[in-house]
């Protein structure tokens, strides 16, 4: 299958010449084709080939996706953080069908940054999940975890003020007795 989709490749760089969006889809092809097997630096590599080949947009945010979950796999945090929060600025300007994609790189991108120490980012991350009226079952979840932070930080005040507010919507949503 990496043959294949090496040989389109090659046939497109032809034909399109490098930074042709035709070009770009056949390195996100072999990018994916990449990850799928476990070669995550080609994966990479492929990816951001395809984001230098003329995507804008929608597409150019997956790709910054594609690159984050790479790094992800590579135990490679720092680097996986910086992708997603790109993917989340490619897709802001488009509106509500994507609201929960873009609720979800940024519930990614504050799970990412926990994993690089940047605590700061964490919050503000989730904040904006929260501004973005998830489901509460999410949202309660994401309050005890902005607690944890600043539980670690030490603001206790703080701490306490999210674990209660997780504490109240887990008793709205699954009763007092649980």
């Amino acid at each position: 299958e990496i043959e294949y989709h090496v040989q389109v490749l090659e046939m497109r760089k032809s034909f399109y010449g490098e930074l042709h969006q035709k070009t770009g889809l056949a390195y996100q092809d072999l990018g994916s084709i990449y990850s799928k097997s476990g070669q995550f630096e080609r994966a990479i590599d492929c990816y951001l080939k395809a984001a230098e080949s003329g995507q804008s947009g929608r597409m150019l945010g997956v790709l910054y996706a594609q690159i984050g979950d790479a790094y992800k796999e590579l135990k490679d945090f720092s680097k996986a953080s910086e992708y997603p929060e790109k993917s989340v600025e490619q897709k802001r300007p488009i509106q509500q069908e994507t609201r929960e994609k873009t609720a979800l790189l940024n519930r990614y991108l504050g799970w990412f940054s926990s994993k690089s120490g940047r605590n700061e980012k964490e919050i503000e991350c989730y904040l904006k999940v929260i501004g973005m009226k998830e489901p509460e079952d999410i949202l309660e979840g994401l309050y005890f975890r902005i607690g944890d932070v600043y539980k670690d930080v030490k603001d206790y005040k703080k701490a306490i003020e999210y674990h209660q507010k997780a504490l109240e919507m887990r008793k709205r949503i699954y009763g007092d007795q649980n």
